[in-house]
């Protein structure tokens, strides 16, 4: 048990996605803003080994950047 408490595993969370052209993605240039998915208000995926596993809202604890998880996804 003691070693499996010590497992790391990679925890990814995703702000959103979008569809960039070629040509859009090599003229992107520092300050361009690229329009996502998803609203400021939606909650985002936590995924756990690329799997979903939870969603969650962004924040922050103290000085770092954090999420709290809102749901906990069942695997059917």
């Amino acid at each position: 048990m003691q070693r499996l408490q010590q497992t790391v595993l990679p925890v990814a969370v995703t702000l959103g996605s979008a569809r960039l052209s070629f040509r859009d993605l090599l003229q992107l240039q520092p300050g361009d803003v690229i329009p996502l998915d998803r609203g400021v208000d939606e909650d985002l995926a936590v995924s756990v080994n690329d799997r979903q596993k939870f969603w969650c809202r962004p924040g922050l604890k103290g000085r770092r950047l954090a999420v709290s998880i809102t749901t906990v996804l069942h695997d059917e």
